[in-house]
């Protein structure tokens, strides 16, 4: 067979299109090999094998197989490499033909994730009514985040004013942090937070600013995986240096769950909030120079005279890269600037085959909005890479998984800020890659 010429990508946005003249519906015959097909699909996203996800798409598509869960799989595949015009065509026609087909409860999921993409496109009306739609037929929604969208109206979020980059000094005692002021308020200490899938204030820093809520609900936050309270609010105006981001969706957590006690520290650590993911990925790259002591935000052009970069993927609001054992066993790790250790999940371990006799004690503290903790274990492999950045015997945090996070992904572990912190990280969100422009990463 003659292949297209065509990007993957371009192949299936030109099939969303023309497709519907071809295809069939799966109420007539259901054919086992599609099922079998679209179940080991369904796995590689999970598993974040997004190559034979991929493959496996393509060659469904080949066949005119229309399955309306094949263009479900579509979307995720879009949104994990952030193409998110193609996410939401695809979320689209799955929903669509769920309905004609009459299975609820599968066009109700697709319409959820169709939300969750037009939340990220910014366009926070149609997200609204996404969401709605899929709360009448029956889905799971986030209540308290609909309200929040639905407060935006018409207005447009994350709207940046000033220069078309910014270079302001970075802090890395324990975890990045920069001055941010919010309005004539400030300056105030964030946490540069790749981990947060809100940026969040304290309520300190939200009654001295005025930043009323419009709705309550709960999260999970670093640090434990128990569901804390917050309030949904929007700030009109957050400056980091000279450049203005309006109309900010935030969560405002009590500034209790923001203060630190911890023992490598003479004074408590206190922070007046996050900058999550949704803020830094409205730019085209992040800089984050943990040598050099910067922060740098770019709205476009291109970088350049820097290494390759290894790829990284989004899993809604969350940032995740592959990273290899010793053995090349390659494990999906979450990619967290927030947190102040790196760590191993249960997951993680037994896709490597490491059981308790390999771990060993450890006396680390984790912290975060949900609260501080100790861990009593931690694993040391011999190496850990991302292409050619190899880190030495580091020492990872082993974690328990939570239900919430099994549910939603394969997560084998987080590289938090103290693996990251020995070099000048650059996330390139135009491009989905992340670059590390150091010679090599130093051993811990």
């Amino acid at each position: 067979m003659i292949r297209p010429t065509l990007p993957f990508h371009h192949r299936l946005l030109l099939v969303l299109l023309v497709a519907p003249l071809l295809s069939w519906h799966l109420g007539s015959d259901v054919d086992p090999d599609i099922e079998a097909a679209i179940a080991r699909i369904d796995q590689a996203l999970y598993d974040g094998e997004l190559e034979p996800a991929a493959s496996a798409i393509d060659a469904l598509i080949a066949r005119h197989a229309t399955d309306p869960r094949l263009w479900s799989a579509v979307g995720h595949l879009h949104g994990r490499y952030n193409r998110l015009a193609e996410a939401e065509a695809a979320f689209r026609r799955a929903a669509r033909e769920l309905e004609v087909l009459g299975r609820a409860s599968e066009a109700a999921e697709a319409r959820r994730e169709l939300g969750h993409v037009l939340y990220r496109r910014k366009n926070f009306p149609a997200a609204v009514a996404a969401l709605e739609r899929s709360r009448r037929a029956g889905g799971a929604v986030n209540g308290p985040l609909m309200n929040l969208l639905a407060a935006f109206d018409a207005d447009q979020p994350y709207r940046i004013r000033g220069e078309a980059s910014v270079k302001v000094p970075l802090s890395t005692e324990i975890v990045p942090t920069v001055q941010v002021s919010i309005g004539d308020a400030g300056p105030f200490r964030f946490v540069v937070d790749t981990g947060a899938g809100l940026s969040v204030i304290s309520s300190h820093v939200a009654e001295a600013c005025g930043i009323e809520s419009h709705s309550e609900a709960k999260a999970y936050g670093a640090g434990g995986s128990n569901l804390i309270p917050i309030d949904l609010a929007r700030v009109d105006a957050l400056f980091i240096g000279e450049l203005s981001i309006d109309d900010v969706p935030v969560a405002v957590v009590d500034s209790a769950r923001l203060e630190f006690r911890l023992r490598q520290l003479e004074e408590p650590l206190r922070l007046d909030g996050i900058l999550g993911l949704p803020l830094l990925r409205e730019f085209a790259r992040v800089t984050l120079d943990f040598q050099g002591k910067t922060f740098e935000l770019a709205q476009g052009g291109e970088e350049t005279g820097r290494d390759a970069g290894h790829p990284i993927n989004f899993v809604k609001d969350q940032l995740f890269v592959v990273v290899e054992t010793a053995s090349e066993e390659a494990l999906h790790f979450f990619i967290d600037t927030g947190a102040n250790v790196s760590s191993i999940t249960d997951q993680g371990l037994q896709r490597i085959a490491i059981d308790d006799s390999e771990l060993t004690f450890s006396e680390k503290s984790v912290f975060g909005a949900a609260g501080h903790k100790l861990v009593d274990k931690e694993y040391r492999p011999a190496e850990l890479s991302m292409g050619d950045r190899v880190f030495h015997h580091p020492a990872l945090i082993v974690e328990t998984t939570d239900p919430h996070q099994r549910r939603r992904v394969r997560r084998d572990g987080v590289l938090g800020s103290d693996l990251l912190e020995t070099g000048r990280i650059t996330f390139d969100f135009a491009a989905m890659q992340m670059r590390w422009n150091e010679a090599a990463a130093s051993p811990r």
